[in-house]
């Protein structure tokens, strides 16, 4: 049976990430992207940077300790609910190089904060393509409870059968 719900904290959950994830990425990722890294690159990343600074050492403590009740919410929520059916992306594929720009960055991080819940709670999860825009794919993700890889792969495969054969996309258009 499918019943639409919304899952615990969704939007506290993603500011964790920020909190937990963003800085810690960005730690470790710029200094190579900025030596290493090609201009569009480079320029994305500044961009992320200039939203999401890398936070205090406190902040992230604090957001450790909420990542805990975080997650206690969600695994009482999968002894209900085992499997949770999500969107990718929370918004249509954007245009190539959206990253660029300021308000683009922030809207590209903005439409994929679904996609943050899984790891920064540490969440069993899987993605599967599902229906199309134009000539890119859209999809879904599966997220259940920690350990429990073999319920998201169970319900892939259903979703799957359902959307049939996926053709791959050309990536030189």
């Amino acid at each position: 049976m499918v019943e639409e719900i919304l899952p615990p904290d969704i939007e506290d959950t993603v500011r964790l990430w920020h909190a937990i994830g963003s800085g810690d990425v960005l730690r470790l990722l710029y200094p190579t992207v900025e030596s290493v890294g090609e201009v569009d690159a480079r320029t994305s990343m500044r961009e992320w940077l200039a939203l999401y600074p890398p936070p205090e050492p406190n902040v992230v403590l604090d957001a450790l300790a909420r990542r805990d009740l975080l997650l206690w919410r969600w695994l009482e929520f999968f002894q209900d609910y085992p499997v949770v059916v999500m969107p990718t992306h929370c918004d249509l594929p954007p245009p190539w190089r959206l990253d660029l720009i300021h308000d683009g960055q922030k809207q590209l991080i903005d439409a994929l904060r679904v996609g943050l819940v899984a790891p920064v709670l540490g969440l069993g999860g899987l993605q599967v393509p599902v229906g199309s825009h134009g000539r890119l794919r859209t999809g879904v993700q599966i997220v259940t409870s920690r350990f429990r890889e073999d319920l998201a792969l169970d319900a892939g495969e259903v979703i799957e059968a359902a959307e049939g054969i996926v053709e791959p996309i050309d990536p030189m258009w």
